[in-house]
């Protein structure tokens, strides 16, 4: 059975991180403006926070029931300690983050700001999200009321792939929209050798349950 694949784009950016399966989270992590002032880098109080969360809130029986509560209230966490980060330096934060996590029919994922996702089957992408532009939501950090990441839930299918990427490493994918018969190795390749800066990751439909 094989797992999750991800990167960033260029190697080591800390403006972008990446988390597979640990603690059975998926998690992406981008900045929006990667020449921050702040002492410490957003990218990396997000990521500390949606790893933290996902140990802790996991082992709480009614957020584990409850996916959409549970990667609301992963996300609602990163989302108050960058707010609180901003108010400190008096800057503008904006973060962009995915947290996922693999159920036994389906994958759920809550996104925030401009992340993109495609489901690959049967050799051809289709966008998942978002299916308008209006339709991201604000990034980490811009505001501590009334903050809501947007929910997604794919069904597995036989060889099928959910695709995550954030930054201009999504521009690739967009490309191959129209593409017939691109493999999935294919698309692997190029984010492991693509120039642009973001972050990606690639979710085979198993039907392994966390």
């Amino acid at each position: 059975m094989i797992d999750a694949v991800g990167g960033v784009a260029p190697h080591d950016s800390p403006a972008s991180a990446v988390s597979l399966k640990e603690s059975d989270c998926y998690a992406l992590v981008q900045a929006k403006d990667s020449n921050t002032t702040h002492t410490r880098n957003p990218v990396s109080v997000a990521y500390e926070s949606i790893r933290w969360g996902s140990r802790i809130l996991k082992s709480h029986p009614l957020y584990w029931v409850d996916k959409r509560k549970l990667m609301t209230r992963i996300l609602r966490s990163a989302n108050t300690a960058l707010f609180t980060m901003c108010n400190a330096h008096v800057e503008s934060i904006g973060v962009d983050a995915m947290v996922g996590f693999r159920g036994n029919i389906q994958l759920w994922l809550a996104v925030v700001g401009h992340i993109n996702v495609w489901n690959y089957r049967g050799s051809l992408i289709e966008r998942m999200y978002p299916k308008d532009e209006d339709t991201y939501v604000d990034p980490l950090g811009s505001r501590r009321y009334g903050f809501a990441p947007h929910i997604i839930s794919i069904p597995f299918e036989p060889q099928g792939y959910t695709i995550v990427t954030a930054g201009l490493v999504s521009e690739y994918v967009h490309s191959l929209e129209t593409t017939s018969f691109v493999s999935i190795d294919e698309v692997t390749s190029k984010f492991l050798s693509v120039e642009s800066p973001g972050a990606w990751v690639i979710i085979p439909h198993t039907t392994q349950i966390v």
